[in-house]
């Protein structure tokens, strides 16, 4: 793919979600650019316990950037220290409608598509977790999953190996909180400074989709009543976000996503009626990514 064929590609992903002219041409330079990315690094704790009590009267009273800034559990960024984990700004972002369930207690969690580790790291660092299954079906992604829970010492945690499709026959229990950080197309990569061109191909991503659909299915099985599952991606594409939302609503009615106040200048542009909400780079938070958090009534 050449660099005519990907800006016209990029403006394409990015038309469909429905964002001004303006909006378009600037996340496209950023994009090209590679200049999206915003990393941070996380304070991580022997125990994990809650390390920052975020009350309604925050996430009713603030925007996302206001509650960021009074997160406890951000470091330092010139900290250089094993109890530290690196993220890219964006995917605190993904993870933040979790704030949403923080006065909860004993949580129980699962997180699907697990490796490297971020959003289940994040997910202990902002719940008063009971204990945390993070599967990661690559054999070769495990590896970094292991290392880095080693490494920050996450406890009460367990991992496990398998497909999603084998984790129903494996795992004979139900979670209060499942998350699927879908395998996606990838696109955010692009403005991290990574060649990954082929994610704006209309191929990777109907393929992408497809793949999230049998993750979301699978993981459907592992929810309690009155439990949540949380659906993020690192990519702007509105056929792996806000369609899949919709075709999920469609399909199983049962459940309802959540409006998240705290987030509402990120509410998707797109022509849909339900809350969720996506990050681009022009917002200065980091490459971008979509989330929405699902309540099972």
């Amino acid at each position: 793919m050449n660099k005519e064929e990907l800006v016209s590609r990029i403006k394409l992903v990015l038309s469909k979600a429905n964002l001004s002219d303006e909006l378009i041409e600037t996340n496209t330079q950023l994009l090209l650019d590679g200049l999206g990315s915003k990393p941070i690094k996380l304070k991580t704790s022997n125990h994990f316990v809650q390390q920052n009590k975020i009350t309604d009267e925050l996430l009713h009273n603030n925007t996302w950037d206001q509650i960021y800034n009074k997160l406890d559990f951000i470091a330092d960024e010139n900290q250089n220290d094993s109890t530290f984990y690196s993220i890219d700004q964006s995917s605190l972002f993904m993870a933040s409608p979790l704030f949403q369930i923080s006065n909860k207690t004993n949580i129980s969690i699962l997180d699907t598509c697990a490796s490297p580790g971020g959003k289940s790291i994040l997910a202990c660092s902002i719940l008063d977790y009971a204990k945390i299954v993070s599967n990661e079906k690559s054999h070769k992604r495990l590896q970094a999953l292991r290392e880095n829970f080693n490494r920050v010492q996450l406890q009460n945690s367990r991992i496990t190996n398998y497909d999603i499709r084998d984790l129903t026959r494996n795992i004979d229990e139900k979670f209060d909180l499942v998350i699927v950080d879908g395998p996606c197309s990838g696109q955010a990569l692009l403005g991290k400074g990574f060649d990954n061109f082929s994610s704006y191909s209309s191929m990777k991503i109907r393929i992408s989709a497809e793949i999230q659909k049998k993750i979301l299915i699978a993981s459907l099985n592992f929810l309690k009543d009155n439990s949540y599952l949380l659906y993020s991606t690192c990519t702007y594409s509105v056929e792996e976000n806000e369609n899949i939302i919709k075709w999920l609503l469609k399909k199983f009615s049962y459940l309802k996503p959540q409006e998240l106040p705290f987030l509402s200048a990120h509410r998707s542009n797109a022509e849909i009626n339900f809350p969720c909400y996506k990050l681009f780079p022009s917002d200065g938070l980091g490459a971008g990514g979509f989330t929405c958090l699902l309540k099972k009534r």
